[in-house]
Formats: structure tokens, C-alpha cells, sequence
């Protein structure tokens, strides 16, 4: 009797304390799984989820509606949990895969396996003589009776030039039997996005904190006011971001490259058609959508017969802009999501080149430029806005701002351009004065050519007539000749007919030639 009342007392007392650490023992394990970030630690959740399921149906509700509405909750809190799971672990198996199939690539194993494995041989080595072989003559020949016959099962293998085989050692990294340096495959950097915190007083201690959290040495670098930290690893940066959100921080960062999700658009479709029935449609289509909503117009707000999709970054994925023609029964069209016109702007703190989801600035509203997200904004319709980046009185998101960075990027592309063309030679203005009309004015009358021919490459001037004395017979050959200017052309052949016989070469005739000619033409 004694027993069965300590027991009744025991389960009183187990009974009111589940009862009262219930609500906090719920919002511990939804905090827990939010912040969550590997399959051990959901697991861990998905273990403790059930515990409590045990001792609900142990320690019921008085009420059935409440100990239903209790069991619901925790039913929906380890769904999530199995489903979360389940995604993180088919990254980490897939992530797990790539560093294996490296390995293999690095050690250049074959895809498919062998069809007999390899037999281990163990055979005395030759040498010293044991004890108990004394009275063996190592000198005389094996009997046939002897020898073990051994089957070659790889003799049909071809074989290398190299007589042997050599293996790679795992620590050193080189050849164990040729001691030469074995190139293996190039393990893949994960990038990992930089931390920008805002407004820190005391730089190094928070970086030598940060250090200590994450067990790593940590590069940082100061631009202005911003303390900009760069993690090395993903683990690090989730540390660090959980750091500044617990410590309520402000700063910004971007996601991580293996979290970012293919998104495509789907045109073609009906306004009112249900986002589930999309998703049910393309999972039949062998596609696993994460999210699907209308697609707003950012000037009138009305929707669009366009629709978002958000799937996990894989090749099967990225099939669907050229596999998927219809989704119930509709025709349609799957383009990749157009990028932005202009830099990103954060929704929250209204800069640029980050998000809001990532952000945890000081909110700005876009209207009023006051300490608001825009959702908390009471600015009525008829009051100007305000721009929070310039002051002017246009929405902080205008893009003629003279504050966004877009006008920036062009001047600087204007000015680049300018400064290319800058570099561009200028073609010179001609002469003023002819340099061949002045060169004929300043000749001899001896090289000036007579009036009534026109030298060109090809033609020589005749020799002048002189007319100083009027008994010569212009007709006369023999008269000609004693003329001094063709007296003058004959030696001038006979020394071309010199070079012509002398020099062997080309090149050496052609300069001896202009170096003859060149008191004549004054080069």
C-alpha cells in the first residue's frame, strides 16, 4: 500500500512538472532547429521531439481539445525536423560523394571493378639460411615435385613499360618505389562570403573574440567605419554570423554559394492558378520545387501571369528550362530569372550590394527615411517621400537618385571610355606648304625637268637643247654627243655598269646605287 502511494506521488509530481516546463520545452526546440545547421543536430531534435511525445501520451492534457491541439503542434515541429533532416543530409551525402570521386580520380582507379581480385603470394626470401635449414644445399637445384603451380588470372592484362608498381604514400605524397612526386587531384575552395560589421569600437578585440569562437586565425580588414572579416571555412561564418545576431550586431554579409537556389520563371499560366497545384504538377514532372508564388508588378502592384520557382541547384534542376513545355495541361515557357536592372539594394538599411535577408543594420524606410522597415511605415499617400540616401524627396529606391550606385558604375564606364579614346594617336594635320612644289622651285636648272614632258617613274627627260650656238644641226647625232649633259648621262652608265659587274648581291648594288645617286637627288 506504501509503494503503490509513493508511486502515485512520483507520477504527480513527473505529471506537473512536464506540465509546467511544456511551453518552454516547445519553444526550446523550435529555437533549436531553426538555428540548426547539420543533420547530427537535427537529429538530435527529431530524438528529443519524440521523448516528449512519449511523455505526452504519458502525462495527458485534462482537456482532449488541448492535449489534440498540443499533439498537432508537436507533430508539425517533427515533420520539420525529419524534413530538414533529410535535406541537409543529402547535401552532406552529396558533398561527401564529390570529395570521394576526387580521391578515386587522384589515385586513378578503374570505374569498374576487377573480375578475379588479386591473391596474396607469401614466398621465402633467398638469402641467409635459418637455423632449422641447416642440411639443406641452398646451391642445389628444386625437384619439380616442389614447386607449387600458381595460376596467373591477369596474364590477358597488358603490361607498361615500367618494371614496377609503385604506390602512393598518403603522408609524403610522393612515389614509395621511385620517390618521384605523384600529382593528385585538386581539392575544390569553398568560397565563403566576407562579414562587413558596422560602427565597432574596439577592432582588434572583437576580432581577437571572434578568433576564439571559432577556434581559427581570422583575416580582417578595416575600410573606414566597417570592419570587414573574411572566414575561412562555413562553419566559421555561421559562428560568426550567430555571434552578431545574439549580440544584436550591426552588419551584413552574403549567402553562402552551396545555399543559393536556382530559380526560374514560368510564363504562360493563368493568374489565379494555385501555387501547390504548380508544385504537384512538375514533382509528377520529376522536379522538387521548394517554393512557387505569383510574381507582383513592382509599379502597380497587380499580379502577373508569371510565377516564381525556388529548387535546390542540381543538373537534374537544371533541366527544366528545356524538358518542361506544360504544367497542367497549359502551355508554358521556363526562362531563368532575369537580374535586377542596377546594383541590389537592400530592403532593410537601403544600400547596396547585399540583401535584407542577410542584413542586420538599422532599418531605413524606403518613404520616409525614418528608423522603420517600410511595412511599419504610417506615411499617408499624399505626403512627399523622402529619400533616406540623398534627402531628395523621391523613395530611396529611385534610380535616378544621386546616391545610387548605378550612375556611379556609368559616369565611371564614361569615363574609362573617354580615357581609352584619349589614348588614340590623332592623325596629323597636312602641310601648309608643299614639300615636291617647293623642292621643284629650289632646283638647278640642270635638274629641272623641261616643260613639255612629264618625268614619271619610267620616262627620262631628253637632254636639253643649248641654243648658244646657232650653226649645230639639232638633227646631228655626232653634235649631240659632245653636248656635256649626255656626256655626263654616259659616265653615269658606266659606273651603274660597274656596280651591275662588281658587286655579287643584290642588296649591295641597289645601296651602292643610292649612295651614287644621292649628292644627285639629295636625300
Amino acid at each position: 500500500m506504501e509503494k503503490q502511494t509513493e508511486q502515485e506521488e512520483a507520477y504527480t509530481i513527473a505529471y506537473i512538472d512536464f506540465h509546467k516546463s511544456w511551453e518552454s520545452t516547445m519553444n526550446s526546440l523550435v529555437q533549436n532547429l531553426n538555428v540548426s545547421k547539420t543533420s547530427e543536430e537535427a537529429a538530435v531534435i527529431i530524438r528529443g521531439t519524440e521523448e516528449v511525445e512519449n511523455k505526452m501520451r504519458e502525462f495527458p492534457f485534462s482537456l482532449p481539445e488541448e492535449q489534440a491541439s498540443n499533439m498537432r503542434q508537436l507533430g508539425d515541429v517533427l515533420d520539420e525536423a525529419k524534413f530538414k533532416f533529410t535535406h541537409i543530409r543529402k547535401l552532406e551525402i552529396a558533398e561527401q560523394s564529390k570529395l570521394l570521386q576526387a580521391q578515386v580520380d587522384a589515385w586513378g582507379l578503374p570505374t569498374k571493378p576487377l573480375e578475379a581480385p588479386f591473391q596474396v603470394i607469401l614466398s621465402r626470401k633467398k638469402g641467409r639460411k635459418n637455423s632449422g635449414d641447416s642440411d639443406i644445399d641452398p646451391k642445389k637445384a628444386k625437384k619439380d615435385d616442389d614447386i607449387i603451380p600458381t595460376q596467373n588470372k591477369f596474364a590477358e592484362l597488358t603490361v607498361s613499360n615500367s618494371s614496377s608498381m609503385d604506390f602512393t604514400d598518403p603522408q609524403e605524397g610522393t612515389s614509395a618505389t621511385s620517390g618521384t612526386p605523384v600529382v593528385t587531384a585538386p581539392q575544390k575552395k569553398h568560397h565563403v562570403p566576407p562579414i562587413t560589421i558596422n560602427n565597432v569600437s574596439n577592432q582588434a578585440a572583437l576580432l581577437k573574440h571572434l578568433q576564439g569562437v571559432t577556434k581559427l586565425k581570422l583575416e580582417a580588414k578595416l575600410i573606414g567605419t566597417k570592419f570587414r572579416i573574411y572566414p575561412q571555412t562555413p562553419y566559421a561564418y555561421t559562428l560568426i554570423r550567430r555571434y552578431i545576431e545574439e549580440n544584436s550586431l550591426e552588419g551584413y554579409t552574403y549567402m553562402l554559394p552551396e545555399d543559393r537556389k536556382l530559380r526560374a520563371v514560368i510564363r504562360g499560366l493563368p493568374i489565379d492558378m494555385p501555387p501547390m497545384e504548380i508544385i504537384s504538377d512538375l514533382a509528377t514532372q520529376g522536379y522538387q520545387i521548394e517554393e512557387c508564388h505569383n510574381m507582383v508588378s513592382r509599379k502597380t502592384g497587380a499580379p502577373m501571369p508569371l510565377f516564381m520557382l525556388s529548387m535546390e541547384r542540381s543538373e537534374q534542376h537544371k533541366s527544366i528550362f528545356q524538358n518542361v513545355t506544360s504544367i497542367a495541361f497549359v502551355k508554358v515557357i521556363v526562362e531563368i530569372l532575369r537580374k535586377k536592372y542596377g546594383p541590389p539594394q537592400c530592403y532593410r538599411c537601403q544600400g547596396f550590394f547585399h540583401s535584407s535577408k542577410f542584413c542586420t543594420r538599422t532599418p531605413r524606410c524606403v518613404k520616409c527615411a525614418g528608423n522603420h522597415l517600410a511595412k511599419e511605415c504610417e506615411k499617408e499617400l499624399n505626403d512627399k517621400p523622402k529619400c533616406c540616401l540623398c534627402g531628395g524627396e523621391h523613395p530611396a529606391n529611385f534610380l535616378g537618385c544621386p546616391k545610387n550606385l548605378k550612375l556611379r558604375i556609368e559616369a565611371e564606364k564614361e569615363r574609362k571610355q573617354q580615357q581609352k579614346s584619349a589614348r588614340i594617336v590623332p592623325v596629323p594635320e597636312p602641310p601648309k606648304t608643299n614639300y615636291w612644289e617647293q623642292r621643284a622651285k629650289n632646283a638647278t636648272p640642270r635638274q629641272q625637268p623641261p616643260a613639255n614632258t612629264q618625268p614619271g617613274p619610267s620616262t627620262v627627260p631628253p637632254p636639253p637643247i643649248h641654243k648658244n650656238n646657232s650653226q649645230e644641226d639639232p638633227t646631228d647625232i655626232f653634235a649631240q654627243l659632245k653636248n656635256p649633259a649626255v656626256q655626263e648621262t654616259f659616265d653615269l652608265l658606266e659606273q651603274f655598269i660597274t656596280i651591275a659587274t662588281t658587286i655579287p648581291s643584290k642588296v649591295g648594288r641597289l645601296r651602292a646605287i643610292r649612295n651614287l645617286l644621292a649628292d644627285e637627288i639629295h636625300f
